[in-house]
């Protein structure tokens, strides 16, 4: 599927150990067609955000496991090179930051994530 509604790069380190996490995150905004790319590590997400401009949301983690690299340095960075993209700040803790667009509380779902990012983009509501 090439018509993607939109496309999302999702930063937590926590699918460096969860794997699986990952894939069920990616096939649910799939359904919903929405192309989501999960990333684990933090440098490679750096990596990513400068060569692909063709992002049109970026989530991160506020606290990632290299501790020199935070999910809002990735989000200001990302603000830099691709000013259009929207950002969503995710953390256990509740620490919204005025520099995302958006801040979401973890624990959530895959439906509260993508119910928040269709916000952020003004996108309709679920499909099903």
């Amino acid at each position: 599927m090439e018509n993607w509604r939109a496309k999302i790069y999702f930063v937590d380190d926590l699918f460096l150990k969860e794997k699986f996490l990952a894939n069920c995150f990616e096939d649910y905004f799939k359904k919903e067609g929405y192309s989501l790319l999960c990333e684990g590590d933090a440098n490679d997400a750096y990596d990513y955000i400068k060569d692909n401009p063709a992002y049109d949301i970026l989530v991160a983690d506020l606290c990632l496991e290299d501790p020199k690299v935070s999910g809002l340095d990735l989000i200001i960075f990302s603000k830099k090179t691709r000013p259009q993209a929207r950002t969503l700040l995710v953390s256990g803790y509740n620490s919204p930051s005025n520099e995302a667009d958006g801040f979401l509380q973890k624990v959530f779902t895959p439906i509260d994530l993508l119910r928040k990012i269709q916000d952020l983009l003004g996108h309709s509501s679920l499909s099903s």
